[in-house]
């Protein structure tokens, strides 16, 4: 992932994701909150694995900045666990 938007919910990021879209070199999945990182989140995802989450991404072309707007993400308390699960899937 190039880029995650762990905004608060309702602040814009749908507005702000719908506009990106509009940009030809930014990727926002149909699935636009994922929810897959930090397992004290996972209860908001029906992405439960690495291999569905690259899945909602394979569709972006090599120059596309891939974006999660997941809103819960601001609110995890494993930050920590958030970046080292990222680092894992973004260094495949």
């Amino acid at each position: 992932m190039d880029i995650f938007v762990a905004g608060f919910p309702k602040t814009g990021t749908t507005a702000l994701s719908e506009h990106l879209r509009k940009n030809k070199s930014a990727f926002i999945p149909s699935v636009k909150e994922p929810h897959y990182f930090g397992s004290d989140i996972r209860s908001f995802s029906s992405i439960t694995n690495a291999k569905d989450y690259l899945h909602i991404y394979k569709r972006a072309r090599n120059r596309q900045k891939k974006i999660d707007f997941s809103t819960s993400y601001c609110c995890s308390t494993f930050e920590k666990e958030l970046y080292n699960q990222a680092l894992e899937i973004i260094e495949k």
